[in-house]
Formats: structure tokens, sequence, C-alpha cells
């Protein structure tokens, strides 16, 4: 299971619009708290980011994991 943590803004609506196009079932979370502690935790400076099995990773990573699947 795929989390996308998401403002809303541009980047992350193309992020989720990506992952539908593709059939890729994902939980979205927009509570800006959760958003601001995991992002300070493991260092994000730019949402979109995501929590793919477990592993925290940033937008370029999400994108290119989007790519290959």
């Amino acid at each position: 299971m795929i989390t996308i943590y998401s403002t809303g803004c541009p980047k992350c609506k193309m992020a989720e619009q990506l992952l539908r196009n593709k059939a890729i079932k994902y939980k979205l979370n927009t509570k800006i708290d959760e958003i601001m502690s995991i992002a300070n935790k493991y260092s994000i400076n730019s949402v979109p980011f995501a929590e793919i099995n477990g592993e925290i990773v940033d937008s370029n990573s999400l994108f290119e994991w989007i790519n290959n699947n």
C-alpha cells in the first residue's frame, strides 16, 4: 500500500492522477500536522512525498516509483 502526503498543490494532484491512471491504489493523507512531522523527521522539503512499503520517499523517488510501476 502507498500513502501519499499531499497539500493539494499542482504537483500533488499530478502524482494522484498518475496513480489513478495506472490503477495503483493509494491512501491520501492531507493532515498538515502529520505531513510536517514526517517531513521534519526525514528532512523532506516538499510535497508530495509518500510511504511505500514502509519506506518514506521524497517527490523525485515517488514519481520514479510511479513511472516504474
